[in-house]
């Protein structure tokens, strides 16, 4: 799993399955990210204990959207 996290905020700003950007120890990063941030944090180090900590406001987004499968994978990149 890679996660990337703004150094100042701590925020969230990349969550990538094992396997989907990290091979042949190369790194593709969206050009977004650096935008986002003068500190970007790289993690490839971290477990995931499959805990999502949400806002309430997430609840009125998953009753419009009920038809997401992953919230990881359905929700992460429309923030």
């Amino acid at each position: 799993t890679l996660v990337a996290t703004s150094g100042e905020t701590g925020r969230l700003l990349l969550y990538e399955q094992a396997g989907k950007s990290v091979s042949d120890h190369k790194l593709l990063l969206p050009t977004e990210l650096l935008q986002e941030t003068d500190r970007l944090q790289l993690h490839s180090d971290l477990r995931d204990p499959h805990i999502d900590v949400c806002a309430p406001e997430l609840l009125a987004l998953l009753q419009d959207n009920f038809d997401w499968q992953d919230l990881r994978r359905d929700l992460l990149p429309g923030i």
